[in-house]
This record gives structure tokens, C-alpha cells and sequence, in this order.
């Protein structure tokens, strides 16, 4: 079957996953017509090792078979953003305890990216913390600690003062403040006028 037809289901072959092909739900943000997701199509078919490729607009994602030895997500993801767009994903952040200089921080970031469905890293050497990208469906915190751990250093999830909290509900929490402190101004403020 020729895989860069368009099709809203996989090709029967990708479907069974031989023992190289590995099928990837990517959520890619950003997209408003149909348009853009033929632009994202592209954008991932012309990255080498894709076999195929469908891009939905109305769930805003895609889906993608790839040769798992010559294709990382993370170069997808690339391909998506070098089009103009975003991919989605869950978003950890962890604190690295032991690094001490930016080839600490290359190191560690190197063994993040290894490890299979990261799309995005970041380590910041100053306030000792990474941020990570990834695919729940793929990998999970205690694979990316293994992978710190195996770089030799350590990494734990980041916690507030109250335990954990997702990096979601901090910043709903800070726009809920900040929406409260402006209401707040406005209110002291309409009397003076």
C-alpha cells in the first residue's frame, strides 16, 4: 500500500507492528484548518524513517508509523515545530541533584532524550531543574529517573511546600490570582474616577 495516501486508518501493515515499526499518537497544538494539518503531514513525512503518516484536524493529532532504530519522537516533534506548530504531551518537571557544570547538564539532558516517547528537554544548570516532554503513553517518571540515575545523577519530581502539584494547577492557580488582584484594583480604583 502506498503509504503517502491520505487515509483516516493505518495501513494494515503498520497496524500489526513489525518488529522495527512502532505506531506514535502525537498531539500537535496549534492547528485551525484543515490546511495545517496537511502542512503537518508534510512537515512529518519528510522526516527519514516515517512510513506513513495521518494528520486529524478535529482530534488535533497525528498519527505516525515510524522505523523505532532510525526515528526518535523527538525529531518529530522538531519537524512539527519547524512547521510552525506545537506537540502536545504531558509536561514533567524534576529536580537533578549532583550537576556542577554545562557538561553535567549536556550529559543529563542526553540521557532524557534517550529514552523512548521524550519529545522535549530542558535543563536549566542554575535552578537545577528539567522540564520534559513526553508521551504518558510511552514512557513515565520512574523510566526518566532511570535514565538521570544511569547519567550518575539523581532526579526526584518537584514538589511545592504542599506535595506535588501539576505544573497546570500552579499556573490556573496564578491566573485565578491574578484575575482576584485586578478585579481587586479595578474596584478601588472606579471611585477615584
Amino acid at each position: 500500500m502506498n503509504t503517502d495516501r491520505k487515509s483516516t486508518a493505518l495501513p494494515e501493515a503498520a497496524s500489526k507492528r513489525s518488529g522495527k515499526e512502532e505506531v506514535l499518537e502525537l498531539p500537535i497544538e496549534g492547528m485551525s484548518c484543515a490546511t495545517c494539518a496537511v502542512t503537518v503531514e508534510k512537515a512529518l513525512k519528510d522526516v527519514p524513517g516515517v512510513k506513513f503518516v495521518n494528520v486529524n484536524f478535529a482530534s488535533q493529532a497525528a498519527q505516525v508509523v515510524i522505523e523505532s532504530d532510525k526515528v526518535h519522537p523527538a525529531q518529530l516533534s522538531e519537524a512539527v515545530k519547524s512547521a510552525g506548530y506545537d506537540t502536545g504531551g504531558a509536561t514533567m518537571l524534576l529536580k537533578i541533584d549532583g550537576m556542577s557544570c554545562a557538561s553535567c547538564v549536556k550529559r543529563v539532558e542526553d540521557a532524557i532524550r534517550a529514552v523512548p516517547g521524550v519529545l522535549e528537554v530542558g535543563v536549566n544548570l542554575s535552578s537545577e531543574e528539567a522540564r520534559i516532554t513526553y508521551l504518558p503513553e510511552k514512557t513515565n517518571f520512574n523510566q526518566i529517573q532511570q535514565a538521570v540515575k544511569s547519567a550518575g545523577y539523581e532526579a526526584r519530581k518537584e514538589e511545592t511546600a504542599g506535595g506535588a502539584e501539576p505544573l497546570e494547577d500552579k499556573r490556573e492557580k496564578e491566573a485565578r490570582n491574578l484575575k482576584k488582584k485586578f478585579l481587586l484594583s479595578a474596584a478601588l480604583t472606579l471611585p477615584l474616577l
